[in-house]
């Protein structure tokens, strides 16, 4: 993603660049020229090319609680229009006039901000979206100041815990005593220090304004310096800009966007009446030792009440989404449905190629059909439907395909196709909630305006005349 939104980003084609880091564009210059002026245009116009999307979604704010998608219903400000501050020539927010992300409307379902001009939009209580503002932290969007990334996140000339090629500090290197404030750097790191101890009131102390580490000043510490320190990552993992401003002593090492080449099978090894089984994931499935027999003779046990172990138990979780996996074999079920969480066709389509088991089911007993709405699905519907994924397939809460794809905000594409390949739509739930339900639900005009389903709207009215009167439609024909 990083290295094609870079690609037509530096070739002069920033909406080729918001689409290459998954992000909708909801604006137009010949639209914000007519609405506000020519003026505010051509500032615009201006900005434009030096937004960088990529960076913009790496530093966009998460929802924590173990998840990894995009803290929902938020809008980051990125740049106002209305006046220019003399001393910086840097563009000052208005709420009518800002270049703004719209950060997407659910915790799980597709991960695509929104690049938006105008108005922040109000909730459906009449209250602006929450946020951030970034008007004067352009180094977390705009090319031409990304280089203050250094002197933000620590108030010196090298990054807190590291030298400028990115080797971490030895243990003597740091502070043993607090340096003050004329030492900004070994000053950061003191106040870090006392933090990891647990020293809470004595972190206040030294910090001044805010605790450090909160994560909510977008001039304090970043969170990659924590996962730097932590071992998780290399700064050849960092976004490369983040890395060309915390680390100018680095050469970086060339880190290929995907590995190359036919990965070994995964394999875990299970403790099965009384011995180690080897289970692997090879040629698109989950491959045992047993033979079909004893397959059967577990199922009959299994549909009897019975309980199932080992090897069993294992597949069972593994085309269930219940039980337990071995570590490895989670990890590789983990990476496929998270690349689908996230939007990335190339790198699930990459997975199948190798090897990987299409009907593996995550934890909430999704199959990969269930994750089609946040994915580009042209070339992935058609390959898991020809290996055999079921469209009327139920999750843990007995929900399709198509109830996430209505429910999550699919496109009307998707939803077309999986009606066009078979997908009923008179089935419900296990709380009883149908697709009709769920466009109620979901489609209320004032939470999201969205006007793409009224097509399947009008043909459960057809099909279910007494849907009719609870699917309803405002002047604009929007539903509600």
């Amino acid at each position: 993603m990083i290295e094609e939104a870079t690609e037509r980003r530096l070739a002069g084609d920033w909406r080729g660049a918001c689409a290459a880091a998954g992000f909708d564009v909801g604006l137009d210059l010949d639209g914000v020229a007519r609405e506000h002026g020519a003026m505010v245009a051509d500032r615009l116009a201006a900005d434009l090319p030096w937004l960088v999307p990529d960076l913009v979604r790496w530093h966009l704010p998460r929802y924590g609680g173990g998840r990894t998608t995009i803290a929902p219903r938020q809008a980051i400000l990125l740049a106002g229009y209305d006046r220019i501050d003399e001393a910086t020539d840097i563009c000052c927010g208005c709420m009518s006039h800002t270049l703004h992300v719209e950060t997407p409307s659910l915790v799980e379902g597709p991960q695509r901000p929104r690049l938006v001009f105008g108005e922040v939009r109000v909730d459906n209580r009449n209250n602006p979206l929450p946020g951030r503002d970034w008007t004067s932290s352009r180094h977390l969007w705009d090319a031409r100041r990304t280089g203050e990334l250094l002197e933000r996140c620590g108030g010196g000339d090298r990054a807190p815990f590291f030298h400028l090629d990115g080797t971490p500090l030895a243990a003597d290197e740091l502070p043993a005593a607090d340096p003050g404030p004329d030492a900004p750097v070994a000053h950061v790191e003191w106040a870090t220090l006392l933090q990891d101890q647990g020293e809470t009131e004595a972190t206040l102390a030294a910090a001044g304004i805010f605790l450090v580490g909160t994560g909510q000043d977008p001039n304090s510490r970043l969170p990659d310096l924590d996962l730097l320190r932590a071992g998780l990552i290399t700064p050849e993992e960092l976004h490369p800009l983040v890395l060309a401003a915390l680390f100018p002593d680095r050469t970086p090492a060339r880190v290929p966007a995907e590995p190359s080449g036919d990965p070994a099978p995964v394999s875990a090894r299970v403790r099965c009446r009384g011995e180690w089984h080897e289970m692997r994931v090879r040629d698109g499935a989950l491959r045992d030792p047993h033979g079909r027999d004893e397959h059967e003779r577990e199922r009959a046990i299994r549909s009897l009440g019975g309980a199932v172990s080992g090897c069993f138990a294992v597949r069972q979780a593994w085309t269930e989404g219940t039980g337990r996996l071995p570590k490895a074999l989670r990890a590789r079920r983990d990476e496929l449905f998270l690349r689908a969480q996230h939007g990335d066709a190339p790198g699930v389509l990459r997975l199948l190629d190798q090897g990987a088991d299409p009907h593996v089911r995550d934890g909430r007993g999704r199959t990969l059909l269930h994750h089609i709405h946040k994915l580009p699905w042209e070339e992935l519907l058609p390959r898991l439907l020809d290996a055999g994924l079921d469209l009327e397939e139920r999750d843990r809460h007995g929900r399709t395909p198509l109830h996430l794809a209505v429910g999550e905000h699919g496109s009307e594409e998707l939803v077309r196709a999986l009606l066009d390949a078979g997908a009923r739509i008179h089935v419900a739930d296990r709380y009883d909630q149908s697709v009709a339900s769920v466009i109620r639900r979901r489609n209320i005009v004032r939470r999201t305006g969205r006007t793409e389903l009224i097509f399947l709207a009008d043909r459960l009215a057809r099909e279910r005349p007494g849907v009719a009167a609870s699917i309803r439609y405002d002047t604009s024909g929007r539903m509600y």
